[in-house]
């Protein structure tokens, strides 16, 4: 497999690339992603494997989502263009769903051991008092000066606990299309991933920062600019939820859009 080395500009393309999809089909991924989110909460209000089962299904609910962001947009608008069936053709491949659950359970073991050695020396009452307080804006005046700060061994955690989140996402962003589209095994998956990935860190540094703008517009501006506007709370409560839903599908539309601009697009055969 060749993967694409891209400008760090990419990241923006992207995000655009991402939108564009969901704007084709918006109703039927909103819908897709409402039918797994509700099995997944189902999942999870299971006794003693509920968790585990939500782990296996996370990275084929993307699979699912990320083949019907594909099929969205090798087509026209319009709901009678829309083909469900190669949204799960690549499920029916041989052993890709095995993989799949394999793979969500090294991801999320990867990430519990990142969390618990580096963040759990940090779980302490004050420390996170301090780090609440300068996230959230608990405390003001003095409570919130120099002396909320975490300390300089605090920082140090927390920036490596976030270099080594965003290496980790490297590694499994394209996990599931290689495994349910190229049919790679787990191992092969993560090597591809990473290294096209890694390829292209400035792009993808591009492209979380425009995700983290996005949503400190929507924290600090949007939000307040509303309540000043007197808009009822609710009202408020309401129009982020349905801003939120819109950017986790989109959040999906640029799984798809950054592997396209990477590997190359290729559409399934579906009969």
């Amino acid at each position: 497999m060749i993967a694409a080395k891209l400008p760090a500009l990419s990241g923006w393309q992207w995000l655009k690339d991402a939108f564009l999809i969901f704007r084709k089909q918006p109703f039927a991924l909103l819908a897709l992603l409402f039918v797994i989110n509700m099995i997944s909460q189902i999942l999870m209000q299971i006794p003693v494997i509920g968790v585990g089962l939500f782990i296996i299904t996370m990275p084929i609910a993307s699979l699912i989502v990320v083949s019907a962001c594909r099929d969205i947009q090798g087509k026209p608008p319009g709901f009678s263009h829309l083909d469900p069936k190669a949204w799960v053709f690549s499920l029916q491949k041989p052993k890709v769903i095995s993989r799949l659950a394999l793979s969500g359970f090294v991801y999320a073991g990867l990430l519990l051991l990142l969390s618990v050695a580096l963040l759990y020396p940090l779980l302490d009452e004050q420390t996170i008092s301090q780090i609440s307080s300068i996230l959230y804006g608990v405390q003001a005046g003095a409570d919130a000066s120099a002396q909320a700060l975490p300390d300089g061994g605090t920082i140090v955690l927390l920036l490596s606990w976030a270099i080594l989140l965003f290496v980790v996402t490297l590694m499994f962003w394209h996990v599931p299309q290689l495994i349910g589209w190229e049919g790679l095994t787990i191992s092969k998956a993560i090597f591809y991933s990473f290294v096209a990935s890694w390829r292209n860190k400035t792009a993808f540094l591009t492209y979380f920062l425009c995700w983290f703008l996005l949503f400190v517009f929507l924290q600090f501006i949007l939000v307040p600019l509303m309540v000043l506007l007197g808009l009822p709370a609710l009202l408020i409560a309401f129009v982020m939820q349905v801003i939120l839903m819109i950017m986790v599908a989109t959040i999906y539309c640029g799984f798809y859009s950054s592997y396209a601009a990477i590997f190359g697009t290729q559409q399934p055969t579906v009969l």
